[in-house]
């Protein structure tokens, strides 16, 4: 599922790879290792809250650094303001699910959510970089579909 950004501020994971879920990532220039995602589209940037919630912001704000780390299973993004690491869980379970493809019972479409939660919580955490050129990538959850 890759990570993608409304025109007003959500932030949203989808399985699509379009415009709205292009992102450049973007080295700050005061700490290593940390960075700022902006979506493309939108010029928006990418933030959290103490609280757990993900949305895009028009101005950079302290919610907005995020440390990248890396590990053998995956990247994980860490808030830099919060300590809390980006993850992208299940919002339903398959018996709360919409349905889609006209009503058809046997398809449905799984919600998910974007937010952050302390190291220990989740398990729904991992990301992968795909880019595309310079500091233009898709940002997608590997662990969300798992």
């Amino acid at each position: 599922l890759s990570l993608g950004c409304g025109p007003f501020g959500g932030a949203f994971a989808t399985k699509n790879k379009r415009a709205w879920e292009e992102w450049y990532l973007l080295p700050t220039s005061a700490t290593e290792g940390v960075f700022f995602l902006q979506s493309v589209k939108h010029k928006r940037f990418l933030t959290s809250t103490k609280n757990g919630q993900v949305s895009t912001v028009k101005d950079i704000d302290e919610g907005s650094l995020w440390q990248l780390d890396c590990h053998l299973e995956g990247l994980y993004f860490y808030s830099e303001a919060h300590g809390t690491k980006l993850v992208c869980t299940k919002s339903c379970s398959d018996d709360s699910c919409e349905k889609d493809d006209g009503g058809d019972q046997s398809k449905k479409t799984q919600q998910y959510e974007i937010r952050t939660a302390r190291a220990s919580e989740e398990a729904e955490s991992c990301w992968s970089l795909e880019f595309l050129g310079g500091e233009l990538c898709f940002v997608s959850s590997t662990t969300a579909d798992q």
